[in-house]
């Protein structure tokens, strides 16, 4: 009496199907298989076959389900949908035409260009006749705003959400002082010191004032504006968007209201001004 064979012996046991011509008997092909082959086959063919059918077969109900509801009911959601899409594009628009006037003016649209990385600004190639219309308005705008906000209690909430990173390392000689005008920190560290970003946001001021010199100005999420002023290069452009702690300008002495190399550090929340050491440290 042999041996019983194992599962696995007879499921991977080789066997030969002989295909034969009906008149003369002759041998006209040998197929070799095993039980294992025939149900790789059997699985494969199940995939290709009739997977890709379910699924078209779930998509095909799916349409009829749509073309059978109610055409009121599908014209009322469209609707819907339409007037959420209107509410939020027009609080977008409305936020954005805030922002162009509180920078004095309407902002170039396509100031992007491949030409170079970083902005190196020349005054004497400058008109300052016009930069001091964009200066005052820009100015009257912030600083009018700020004034009106003395003794405004600003909800901190949503700012202590942010991650702030510390522009630069140095030592405050101005502090925040809105009562004279002074809506920042002035911050003096070495020569050639790289400004960074304070936070994730999206350039949207990279220019020169008569005032300031190079202004560069970097929107935030919870209506957040960051300036950073008297630069000596403008690293970024408007439009480009940053993480907290890239590089953006370098430290300088540019401008008219400066007494030596330093910068001056602003936050705007909401349009109104904020002690930016009540988040950073300097």
């Amino acid at each position: 009496m042999g041996q019983k064979k194992t599962f696995w012996q007879w499921f991977t046991h080789h066997y030969l199907m002989i295909l034969r011509d009906e008149e003369n008997f002759q041998e006209k092909r040998t197929i070799r298989f095993n039980l294992a082959k025939v149900v790789v086959v059997v699985a494969a063919f199940s995939i290709l076959v009739f997977i890709p059918s379910y699924f078209i077969a779930s998509a095909i109900a799916d349409y009829q389900i749509s073309v059978s509801e109610n055409p009121q009911a599908r014209l009322f959601k469209l609707m819907e949908k339409s007037d959420s899409l209107e509410a939020i594009l027009a609080e977008q628009n409305a936020y954005y035409e805030n922002l162009k006037q509180i920078l004095g003016g309407e902002p170039p649209k396509n100031e992007v260009s491949d030409d170079s990385a970083a902005t190196i600004i020349n005054s004497e190639d400058i008109d300052l006749t016009e930069r001091d219309s964009v200066d005052l308005a820009f100015r009257k705008q912030f600083e009018k705003e700020g004034q009106k906000s003395k003794g405004l209690k600003t909800s901190k909430g949503e700012l202590q959400q942010i991650l702030f990173f510390s522009p630069i390392s140095g030592i405050v000689t101005n502090k925040y002082n809105s009562e004279n005008a002074h809506f920042g920190v002035d911050v003096v560290a070495p020569k050639n010191e790289v400004i960074k970003a304070a936070a994730d946001g999206t350039v949207i001021l990279s220019s020169w004032t008569q005032d300031s010199g190079h202004t560069l100005a970097i929107q935030h999420k919870h209506q957040l504006v960051s300036f950073y002023k008297h630069n000596s290069v403008l690293l970024k452009k408007v439009g480009e968007t940053v993480k907290a702690g890239d590089p953006v300008a370098v430290i300088g002495n540019s401008g008219e209201l400066t007494d030596g190399p330093h910068l001056h550090f602003e936050l705007w929340y909401e349009g109104n001004p904020v002690n930016p050491q009540d988040f950073i440290s300097f």
